[in-house]
């Protein structure tokens, strides 16, 4: 076991094999770096961490940007138990954490624990949680959900995108059809987003996508977003 301490005398104690992915979120900054300037000039950034695991990503958002408000969602009970007790530990008014499902339908979501276990677990649109928590916009939305990244957005309502700024995500490339890196990418851009994309050394067929509303001159940009629901 390894603990890495932070701010705040936060301890994040982590067995070895979880070591390279927590490096790379805090060190290699792999979801934030293209918009960490932009995050730094935000006085209280709205920062969703989708698909939050043991909550790394949240941990580093809040670590980085310390006026930030932090939502983080994950659904498998194993990380989430991990996700609260860094919770608890870091005791911050603006993180918050929730069992959930974000996918494309607001209800249950049925967890397989099993022969013997079943969990329900509550499932929520995008939208229906930024209206939830009346967010007016997301100025980071981070998603790492083994392939749900793509029930996410593509049934998400077009005009929902011009409140999300910046987007980082994992991507897979699961099929040839509309689940792919070059689809999402097309998808995004013709959604007014300007995208880049790096392909991952250790996943095979796994990319990371950043996607931002803004230019590099730092004016946002709206445009016409088209229906998400033309990729199903």
């Amino acid at each position: 076991m390894f603990t890495f301490k932070l701010r705040k005398s936060l301890n994040i104690t982590l067995e070895k094999t979880r070591i390279p992915e927590f490096l790379d979120v805090f060190l290699n900054e792999r979801y934030s770096r293209p918009f960490r300037n932009a995050l730094i000039k935000n006085p209280e950034p709205v920062i969703v961490d989708i698909g939050a695991g043991e909550g790394f990503f949240s941990l580093y958002a809040l670590h980085r940007f310390p006026r930030a408000r932090v939502f983080g969602f994950e659904q498998a009970s194993g990380p989430f138990l991990t996700l609260q007790q860094h919770w608890s530990s870091y005791n911050h008014s603006s993180f918050s954490i929730y069992n959930y499902r974000v996918c494309k339908n607001d209800g249950l979501f049925v967890e397989s624990q099993g022969y013997h276990k079943t969990l329900f677990v509550k499932s929520v649109k995008l939208n229906t949680l930024r209206r939830k928590y009346q967010l007016k916009q997301i100025d980071l939305l981070k998603l790492s959900c083994a392939g749900n990244e793509y029930e996410i957005l593509y049934h998400l309502p077009a005009q929902e995108f011009l409140t999300i700024i910046q987007i980082a995500m994992d991507v897979y490339n699961i099929d040839r059809g509309a689940k792919n890196l070059n689809n999402m990418k097309a998808f995004l851009e013709e959604n007014g987003y300007f995208v880049t994309c790096e392909k991952t050394a250790v996943v095979k067929n796994k990319s990371v996508i950043w996607a931002s509303r803004i230019e590099k001159a730092g004016t946002r940009i709206i445009k016409q977003t088209r229906n998400a629901d033309q990729h199903f």
